[in-house]
């Protein structure tokens, strides 16, 4: 009896052991519901979440793009040159005393007015006689002798000697100027006398016109300056003409 108890339990236990491992019956799923919320596709990678200023926050101040730009190297100062030291002004000199004022020189005493009242619109006798000097003196510097003949009068006193011909006197008046250089000589002034004027101013005349009557009626002597040179022409008035008639320097 024991025997076959034993050979009962045997046979058993591979059945016990096989209902032990095996796991209980899982009950059946639920039913799903009719309409399932599709799910979220999950994000590989979540982005870092910004943060937005507040309306209430200060706004920073763009320094941190500042401080990440490299500051550009500041250009290189110019050399500036040294400047060259002002020159010291020379000391004022001390002011010299002033001089005393000239003298002023004692003018000669004027000539007495001409015996020929000035009548207005009429030119006078001395201002005529002083325009015929002009052109004698001018003629006789340009060295056209010709030219000058024909504005004299004769007999006509050159010097000591007189000429009664236009063609004597213009002959040896060439030939006394080409010994001299009157293109070099200059008119500077010419002084218009009475002979008595002239005696009170420079004495008795020359005495190469000794022989010559100058203190004939209607008569005027004129002294040029030649250079420096005096020279003396003596014109008449005759028939309304003013005309020389004599020379001398």
């Amino acid at each position: 009896m024991r025997r076959l108890t034993l050979t009962a339990l045997l046979l058993a236990l591979p059945a016990l052991a096989q209902e032990a491992t095996e796991p209980p019956a899982t009950p059946p799923p639920a039913q799903a519901p009719a309409q399932a919320e599709p799910a979220a596709p999950a994000p590989s990678e979540q982005a870092p979440a910004t943060e937005t200023p507040s309306p209430d926050a200060p706004a920073e101040a763009p320094t941190s793009r500042k401080k990440r730009q490299k500051p550009a190297p500041k250009p290189a100062a110019k050399a500036t040159r040294p400047e060259a030291p002002k020159p010291e002004s020379p000391p004022a000199l001390p002011a010299a005393a002033a001089p005393e004022p000239a003298k002023p020189a004692e003018e000669p005493p004027a000539p007495p007015p001409s015996r020929e009242p000035a009548v207005p619109g009429k030119v006078s006798a001395r201002e005529r006689v002083a325009d015929e000097a002009r052109v004698f003196f001018s003629l006789l510097l340009s060295g056209d002798v010709r030219a000058l003949a024909f504005r004299l009068d004769f007999p006509f006193q050159l010097e000591s000697r007189r000429f009664d011909t236009s063609e004597a006197l213009v002959s040896e008046w060439v030939k006394a100027l080409r010994q001299r250089r009157t293109d070099l000589v200059t008119l500077y002034d010419i002084e218009v006398f009475t002979p008595e004027e002239m005696e009170r101013k420079y004495g008795a005349p020359p005495k190469r016109l000794g022989t010559l009557d100058y203190r004939a009626p209607n008569t005027f002597v004129t002294v040029a300056n030649l250079s420096g040179h005096a020279a003396v022409a003596v014109f008449r008035l005759s028939g309304g003409e003013v005309k020389a008639v004599a020379y001398t320097d």
